[in-house]
């Protein structure tokens, strides 16, 4: 059983990491925001973006931006609801796949 597996068959667990990365984000988001000028990309998909709050960070902070979260289904389900709460929804699509496999060729990747 790899990770992802792991979490689709677990989902305390995954509830568990989902609040990990979110609080390891919040952390890490503003020195990303502070290091790099994303004002050049008109759309940005963020691959194996979980919870969205990095890409939604960006969002937030140049809002002339489009977004792309692309992650398992069961991740982009667990967290559909947060990103409409966070107030970016109209400029972010959710994308269900598997990064493995394929990526969505729309815009710049986040990885």
């Amino acid at each position: 059983m790899n990770f992802y597996e792991f979490f689709k068959q677990n989902s305390a667990s995954a509830k568990t990491f989902d609040q990990a990365m979110t609080d390891l984000s919040g952390v890490v988001n503003v020195s990303i925001l502070a290091a790099y000028n994303f004002s050049s990309i008109g759309k940005l998909v963020d691959v194996g973006g979980g919870n969205g709050k990095l890409l939604s960070s960006i969002l937030e902070a140049y809002p002339t931006m489009t977004g792309v979260l692309f992650d398992q289904p069961d991740v982009i389900e667990r967290t559909s609801y947060l990103l409409e709460t966070i107030g970016v929804s109209n400029s972010l699509q959710l994308a269900k796949g598997d990064f493995f496999k394929a990526v969505p060729v729309v815009g710049k990747w986040l990885v």
